[in-house]
């Protein structure tokens, strides 16, 4: 029987550490990191570059939003300045309803499908203005006013203010229970104020000023259905 014989093979180092490598490669048991791509000039820029373009863009549109707006503010004053100029009557109050084309504002007071109510109940006196949107000239118009009052003998008055901001209340007014029409001339008030250049018109209500009845339980309302200036 012959005896086997046990052959060893010798690595040189360089294999032994080549091998070596394999096997954490392969068999290790940490995770393998990938290196991250470095990024380009465009992708670090790009975050900013958003951001200043959102900006950009809104600011654009405010600025196209206030050019509109401008023109259409102007078109509505140039519209206004030829209404009040050529028509042969401006209603400014018509059953109630203000005339958006003229004025800018709808004053103070309860309102209704056909009239406004003036309450001055616990103050005495109430008023409400009419601004216009360009001043006008009503040199060459008188005022009409339809209005009637609870009781009669209610004290009405009108004060108009020019672009100079100077004021002229025309006389008083004096209602009954019934709708009545009142005309007042703008004459008398040519040498005080600008009648080429008004701004606003103020209804004033003085209950008390009427010498009424001051008692509490007293109804003082009053009752405003049309405003006009007419040739």
């Amino acid at each position: 029987m012959t005896k086997g014989t046990s052959i060893s093979k010798t690595y040189s180092p360089k294999e032994v550490s080549l091998q070596e490598e394999i096997a954490q490669v392969y068999f290790s048991n940490k995770p393998h990191i990938k290196t991250k791509r470095k990024k380009t000039i465009f992708e670090n820029l790009w975050p900013g570059m958003r951001f200043s373009l959102s900006i950009m863009s809104g600011i654009a549109l405010i600025c196209l939003a206030c050019v509109a707006m401008n023109k259409l503010y102007r078109h509505n004053m140039i519209m206004a300045q030829s209404k009040a100029k050529y028509a042969q009557s401006l209603n400014l109050l018509r059953d109630g309803r203000f005339d958006r084309s003229l004025l800018k504002t709808n004053g103070h007071g309860k309102f209704s499908d056909k009239f406004i109510t003036l309450d001055v109940s616990g103050s005495g006196a109430s008023a409400f203005q009419l601004d216009f949107k360009v001043p006008i000239n009503i040199s060459d118009k008188s005022l009409t006013i339809l209005a009637r009052g609870r009781h009669g003998g209610e004290a009405l008055s009108i004060c108009l203010k020019d672009s100079h901001k100077r004021t002229y209340r025309l006389r008083d007014i004096y209602l009954v229970s019934g709708w009545s029409g009142k005309t007042l001339s703008l004459a008398e008030a040519a040498g005080a104020i600008d009648l080429r250049e008004v701004e606003s018109l103020k209804v004033e209500y003085d209950f008390d000023r009427a010498g009424m009845d001051n008692r509490l339980n007293v109804d003082r309302r009053i009752y405003l259905k049309d405003i006009s200036l007419e040739k």
